[in-house]
């Protein structure tokens, strides 16, 4: 887990906060960590890559879901509510791409509403709240001979 952490969360505030968890005495300290360590996005670092001159795009509304995004060279045509822009990014990475993140600027709606759930430290902690089993030693396993 702890590998897996630091691949995915490079972070330094995410680092320290699984390394507080990972010592903590009591079991209320322990939880308290892992509240905290979920509030932390990691969909926060993709985004500040494509928050650049967003102020210089275009916004034109259609509806409450849908606007023309215009950036001067490929525009986008955005709709908040199926998650999609017509440069398809923001379906295929589940982030907003640059022409959404101006319609969601526009629109006043909160960001993290249309990050993909895989971006959320809550996804993190889930897949790791269970018990995890080892195997045991090879020499005890039952395996199929043609195997």
């Amino acid at each position: 887990m702890a590998q897996n952490i630091k691949k995915d969360y490079k972070r330094k505030d995410v680092s320290l906060l699984f390394k507080q968890a990972w010592k903590a005495y009591r079991k209320s300290e322990f939880k308290e960590t892992m509240l905290e360590m979920m509030n932390v996005n990691r969909a926060t670092e993709f985004i500040k890559e494509r928050n650049i001159d967003l102020e210089k795009y275009t916004v034109c509304p259609t509806d409450s879901v849908n606007f023309n995004v215009k950036d001067g060279n490929k525009d986008g045509l955005v709709n908040l509510y199926e998650k999609t822009c017509s440069c398809t990014k923001f379906k295929v990475d589940k982030l907003p791409c640059r022409h959404a993140l101006a319609a969601i600027r526009y629109a006043k709606k909160p960001l993290p509403d249309y990050c993909g759930d895989c971006y959320k430290t809550t996804s993190c902690v889930e897949a790791y709240a269970g018990a995890i089993f080892p195997f045991g030693h090879p020499s005890d396993w039952n395996t199929l001979e043609d195997v």
